[in-house]
């Protein structure tokens, strides 16, 4: 879950010369994602889609279901 919010809000601790460097989805679009799946595949629908947002060893389907399996509600 805590990829999950910073792949949508972004990172708050990421700097660079001393500006913050990480937004996510919303820092980079201007609204939350309409599904999960545009966390990590650009549908052409959103200008300034900067992704993915979600990266390194995550499983495509896994990411969407909780602890327990069950689809997360988004």
């Amino acid at each position: 879950m805590a990829e999950l919010k910073i792949a949508i809000a972004g990172e708050p601790n990421l700097y660079q010369q001393g500006v913050r460097s990480h937004y996510g989805f919303v820092g980079d679009i201007g609204t939350l994602p309409d599904n999960l799946d545009e966390l990590i595949s650009d549908s052409g629908v959103w200008p300034g889609w900067n992704g993915p947002y979600l990266s390194g060893g995550f499983d495509a389907v896994a990411f969407k279901e909780d602890a327990w399996g069950r689809p997360i509600a988004y």
